[in-house]
Parts: C-alpha cells; sequence; structure tokens
C-alpha cells in the first residue's frame, strides 16, 4: 500500500511538474541602434523576426522590443546582454572587435567579391566556428550574420578612379585602427570622428575631403549635398551580426530554441534582401542628385588591393591570432572557387 502511494505521489508530482514546464513563459528585449521607420531594414528584418517568434511559440515567448538606441549604443547594449540584462541585439563587426578581436577579419581590405561569396563564407564552416569561437569567449551567441553593406568612398575634391586619385584626401575614417591603417595606406590621410550629424557638418566645412559609408547611408544622411563624387570600390564588407544570451538560449525548451533559430533566419533573409536592394537603388538615386559614381575596373581594384591589403594583414596578424586571417582568406579562396 506504502509503495503506491509514494509512486501516486510520485506520478502526480512528474505531472504537476510537466504541466508547470509547459506552462513556462519567456520574455527576450531586443535592442538595436536603428530608428524604427518603414525604410530601414533593421527595423523590417527584426519586425519580421517578431513576427515569426509570436506566431510559432504559441505565446510562450514574449519580445519587448527597443530600436533606435532606447537602452543604450551598441556596446553598452553588447554588456547588457552578457549580463543576461538584455536577451539578444545586433550589432555591426567594428564594437564587436572590442569583444572578440578576431572580427577584425571582416575588414581585411577587399576580402570579398560580391555577396555571394560573402554569403557563403559567412554560412559555411567558417561561420561556424567562428560563432563557436565567439562563444567560447563571450558567453554570448551568434544567431545569424546580416548585413550592413559593402563600404565605398565618397568626396568633395575629384573621382577616385586608382590609387594615386585618393591621395593627400582627408577621408573620415571609423574610430578603428583598422580604418586608419586601410585609408593610409593607400596614401591618404585618415581622420578618425564619429559619424551622424557630426560628420556631415565635417564635410560641409572642409575639414574632410570625403568619407567612406555604404552607399544607402550616403544617400540617407544627404551626403550628396556635400559630396560631388562616389567610388563604389566595395574595400570592406560590414556585417549586422544578431546575438542572443547564451544562458537564456540554453533556459529555452528544445521545441522554443528551434523556433528562435528559425525566427533568426527570417531575420537574415530579410535584412540581407533589404540591404542589397537598398544599395543598388541608393546608387541610380545618387545619380539623379547629380553625384558622379566611378566603378573601378578590374585592374584598378588590384591596384588598391596591392596596395593595402599587405599593411592591413601585416598589422592584423599582430593583433589576433594568424590563423584566423589565414582561415579567412582560405574560406574566401573557396567561395570564389565555387562560382567559378
Amino acid at each position: 500500500m506504502r509503495k503506491v502511494m509514494v509512486l501516486s505521489f510520485f506520478l502526480v508530482f512528474l505531472f504537476s511538474f510537466n504541466q508547470a514546464s509547459f506552462a513556462q513563459t519567456f520574455t527576450i528585449k531586443l535592442s538595436h541602434q536603428s530608428p524604427a521607420t518603414d525604410d530601414a531594414a533593421e527595423h523590417i528584418a527584426s519586425l519580421a523576426m517578431i513576427d515569426y517568434i509570436n506566431k510559432h511559440s504559441d505565446g510562450k515567448i514574449t519580445v519587448k522590443y527597443f530600436p533606435g538606441a532606447q537602452l543604450g549604443f551598441e556596446r553598452e547594449v553588447m554588456e547588457s546582454v552578457q549580463q543576461g540584462t538584455v536577451e539578444m541585439n545586433f550589432l555591426a563587426e567594428g564594437p564587436l572587435a572590442s569583444f572578440f578581436q578576431p572580427f577584425y577579419v571582416f575588414s581585411i581590405p577587399y576580402l570579398f567579391r560580391d555577396v555571394s561569396v560573402a554569403w557563403k563564407v559567412l554560412d559555411g564552416p567558417f561561420g561556424d566556428e567562428f560563432a563557436q569561437a565567439f562563444l567560447n569567449k563571450t558567453g554570448t551567441r551568434i544567431l545569424a550574420y546580416g548585413e550592413n553593406g559593402f563600404r565605398d568612398f565618397s568626396n568633395s575634391v575629384r573621382p577616385i578612379e586608382k590609387v594615386s586619385d585618393i591621395k593627400n584626401l582627408n577621408i573620415r575614417v571609423m574610430e578603428s585602427p583598422i580604418y586608419k591603417k586601410l585609408v593610409g595606406s593607400l596614401g591618404a590621410n585618415p581622420t578618425p570622428m564619429p559619424g551622424g550629424g557630426e560628420l556631415y557638418s565635417a564635410m560641409q566645412a572642409k575639414v574632410v575631403d570625403g568619407q567612406e559609408n555604404p552607399l544607402d547611408q550616403i544617400y540617407s544622411y544627404r551626403m550628396y549635398e556635400v559630396q560631388k563624387y562616389v567610388t563604389t570600390d566595395h574595400h570592406t564588407y560590414s556585417l549586422a551580426v544578431l546575438i542572443i544570451n547564451n544562458k537564456f538560449f540554453e533556459s529555452l525548451p528544445a521545441n522554443l530554441k528551434v523556433v528562435v533559430l528559425e525566427a533568426a533566419d527570417v531575420w537574415k533573409t530579410v535584412i540581407r534582401g533589404m540591404k542589397y536592394q537598398k544599395n543598388r537603388v541608393a546608387a541610380t538615386l545618387l545619380k539623379e542628385k547629380g553625384i558622379k559614381i566611378s566603378n573601378l575596373s578590374d585592374e584598378a581594384r588590384k591596384e588598391f588591393i596591392e596596395a593595402s591589403r599587405g599593411p592591413v594583414v601585416e598589422w592584423m596578424k599582430t593583433q589576433i591570432d594568424p590563423q584566423w586571417v589565414d582561415k579567412m582568406l582560405k574560406a574566401t579562396q573557396v567561395a570564389e572557387t565555387s562560382y567559378k
């Protein structure tokens, strides 16, 4: 009789436990820097991801959405994700290098020939290995590699169609040692400063001659009002990396982990597609504003690569494990070969 009672108690407890587990809900705070506007790829991709989670988690996951740097800027929010006070965010490779220096490898000059090569590297074995190393170092998990786009030069002095054209120009760069090294290796004068309104004012006052950004940023920040020339040299490919606190992710039941991973794929697909389209459209819009756009010839591109890649890679190998540089270059070569 006693054994029957114990067994009955155990079954009741197990059933109650399962019911409690089944009923458990989770909250994700999602933060990013971009504005919540209808034309912002970051915002649209976030809404698509949130919608997918809402529909497929059966109410078990609630996403609280904080666009426009409401919870702070990239570095401080990344620290919050590490601490677990914010569950999810996405940010560019530049700030991420402060937490995991191998992110420098994504800024090797003229690394990716086009987006198809970039996506193949990011979604392949290299991207997986890199994400695992990032998890081991930071305690945060990369859910997906999104896109900001290829960065191009603009200036107010002359067209840049060969390396000699950029020499001695004062070019604003992000506050990053890699970009200082890259622009300096081309013979220009790198001038680190923040972007946004401060950069616009500096270009307007001729404090700097030019800058570098994806085409959609050049257009959306109205740089065409103070710049005359754009060169689509695609010197670096900028990422938007979706990250989640790993302790939170591991606390989810298996079925909800699948939902989050699938939602991250939705986010990646939307942001990549929109960024690709926006940059193509921006080229047309800039031309309509009177901007002269120069595309590098194959010969000129080789000249830019020869001038910049060696010095940047040499410096990079003093900052991070050289194996990451070698692995990235090899992965890129394999990806390019697969498309030939």
